[in-house]
């Protein structure tokens, strides 16, 4: 599923989620004539800071008493159109730094919602520790302070910002908090501080309900953990004694304890990994052996030799012993020690296993062609990338958006080197895009932008590694 670019309109009000509601009455809408039959209006959300140049798209609704929507027309108006303009289509385009009011009114009715323009997170270039993508449009990155920012899709509140308005630059993560970790996903982000309690915010977070929070949210449980990962519906931490616990929707086995929990609960077994990876419905772990152990869907994913889903957790086949590992939508790969490169699963149709096919799944561990040492995975839904011990990354399978980063849009069956000569410490790769990480603390970005998630303050396709902003 590939998204559709909002573009401007006459909008006529429609359904919407409502993230938030502000009235007032007839009196207070000079030149309105009240429409009785409206009781009140509603927008999207409230609150939006955006750089200057960056648009966002507000939706409101008309309600009645029972809290039906409406078929009206609303009227937009801008405060300070110097700072930012609105459209008749609730296009809010950022102009200047300074703040503005976007009213929103129907019938006598209104809605309001607060607008800040800063340069901060869109002129200026953070200095990353860490990245973080997912199996989303979403891309979130932890600066030398300890600061989490977050940006492109933003649609349960994954941005952490207090709203559900896409970002094209890097948005504070609201409350204030340090992290020591930070990851990224569908539907949810979830970080750790340095004591190893952890926090979610957007759906299913592990705090006891499935109701969507805006900001970071405390994990319930009094856990430590050392380290976090999120999948599709669900949520998986590691402790510092080395168990399992997953969260959320048990999709096809996901947690891997056979039932569905909103709060962390271990998972089967009673094994000790060093590593999880978790990007869509399943899950993997790694021993201190190197052994691999995988549950939930399975397309060939699990590497067990079949594909039956598992609902706790099972051993990947071929003794391997793995010293790197990395998941995603329906392939799995994992680099030994010496930096052999084996690849499992898929549909087979984008090359994403990197032996030069395109129409076989592998059911089992298979020896990614080329002969490269790889180091680091990072894989999207049907692309793989990776780098070497001299930080050179490697991308292949499928690059509709240029998410290989080579400059073309050419599918690529076996590894290619991303353009640019640029030497990453840390990759990451989302649903469309991917990210590389300097030793700079510069982070770059590639592929899809539809939501902004390339973090350059546009919604362009970039074939080649961009700097986020």
């Amino acid at each position: 599923m590939f998204p559709t670019r909002a573009v401007a309109f006459s909008l006529t009000v429609v359904a919407a989620s409502v993230a938030a509601t502000a009235c007032s009455s007839s009196s207070s809408m000079t030149g309105t004539t009240a429409d009785t039959t409206v009781d009140h209006v509603t927008l999207s959300a409230t609150i939006a800071a955006l750089a200057p140049g960056q648009q966002i798209t507000l939706t409101a609704s008309a309600l009645n008493r029972s809290d039906s929507t409406l078929t009206r027309t609303v009227q937009w108006l801008s405060s300070t159109p110097a700072v930012a303009t609105v459209t008749q289509g609730g296009v809010v385009t950022a102009v200047a730094v300074g703040s503005t009011t976007i009213t929103a009114s129907v019938g006598g009715h209104s809605a309001l919602a607060a607008i800040t323009v800063a340069t901060t997170g869109g002129g200026t270039t953070h200095v990353f520790a860490d990245l973080a993508a997912g199996y989303d449009y979403t891309t979130c990155g932890r600066t030398t302070d300890g600061s989490s920012w977050c940006w492109g899709h933003n649609i349960a509140g994954q941005i952490g910002d207090g709203t559900t308005f896409n970002h094209s630059v890097p948005t504070l993560v609201s409350g204030g908090l340090t992290f020591a970790e930070i990851e990224t996903g569908p539907n949810d982000s979830c970080a750790r501080t340095a004591a190893g309690v952890a926090y979610c915010w957007g759906n299913l977070v592990g705090d006891g309900t499935s109701n969507n929070k805006l900001v970071p949210t405390a994990v319930t449980g009094g856990l430590s953990f050392m380290q976090l990962t999120v999948g599709l519906g669900h949520d998986c931490g590691l402790t510092t004694a080395g168990i399992a616990y997953c969260w959320g929707d048990n999709l096809n086995g996901s947690l891997g304890n056979n039932a569905e929990y909103y709060a962390p609960t271990a998972v089967n077994g009673g094994l000790v990994f060093v590593d999880l990876s978790s990007l869509s419905d399943y899950a993997c772990g790694r021993t201190s052996a190197g052994a691999m152990l995988c549950w939930g869907a399975n397309l060939g994913n699990l590497g067990d030799g079949t594909q039956l889903n598992r609902s706790v957790p099972t051993a990947v086949s071929g003794g391997f012993s793995f010293a790197h590992m990395a998941t995603s939508f329906a392939h799995t790969c994992a680099a030994t020690a010496a930096g052999a490169t084996y690849c499992w699963g898929s549909i087979g149709s984008m090359g994403e296993l990197g032996n030069g096919a395109t129409t076989t799944s592998q059911l089992t561990p298979t020896l990614v062609s080329g002969g490269h040492a790889f180091t680091q995975l990072a894989l999207g839904t049907h692309h793989s990338c990776a780098l070497t011990a001299s930080g050179a990354a490697f991308c292949w399978g499928d690059n509709t958006f240029g998410q290989l980063g080579d400059g073309t849009t050419t599918a690529r069956l076996t590894p290619t080197p991303v353009s640019g000569g640029l030497s990453f410490v840390k990759l990451v790769a989302g649903h469309l895009h991917t990210c590389g990480l300097t030793a700079a603390g510069t982070a770059y970005c590639w592929g899809d932008n539809v939501y902004g998630e390339i973090g350059d303050a546009t919604v362009t396709n970039r074939t080649v590694p961009t700097a986020v902003h």
